[in-house]
């Protein structure tokens, strides 16, 4: 079994789906972090990698989608 064949994505994929999860969690446990130290946090390189996978996962801005999380605590 395989990331490629058995779980229908690429091992990068499977990789940035953890890091978005993962900076989710971060953004409701450290509310005082910026999107950029989340970003960093859990290991993406640079602000715009960041950007543009977590738009992919989640169809929103970083922005967008941790406001409101954020906002519930």
């Amino acid at each position: 079994w395989s990331i490629n064949t058995g779980g229908g994505m690429s091992f990068a994929d499977y990789i940035n789906q953890l890091r978005i999860n993962r900076v989710a969690e971060l953004a409701k446990s450290t509310p005082d972090k910026t999107l950029l130290e989340l970003a960093m946090d859990a290991g993406f390189n640079s602000k715009s990698s960041f950007n543009a996978v977590f738009k992919k996962y989640t169809g929103k801005t970083p922005g967008q989608y941790l406001t409101p999380l954020r906002a519930r605590g």
